[in-house]
């Protein structure tokens, strides 16, 4: 739920979770599937978005 509500690093959280007390291994391997792309997207949504203090300096960010 927290994915599709765009809250990655919550969802990230859970997944961890889930993946430490789980004893399935075929289910910790699919958890660990989900953690590393989640991890992957959300460094690919950190690489993408500009920064803070980058946008104000090149007045890339909000019109006044």
């Amino acid at each position: 739920a927290y994915h599709a509500l765009k809250k990655y690093a919550e969802a990230l959280k859970a997944l961890r979770a889930a993946y430490k007390v789980e004893t399935d291994s075929e289910v910790r391997n699919t958890l660990k599937a989900y953690i590393d792309a989640l991890s992957s997207l959300m460094e690919k949504k950190a690489k993408e978005a500009p920064s803070p203090v980058s946008s104000r300096l090149t007045g890339t960010g909000r019109s006044s």
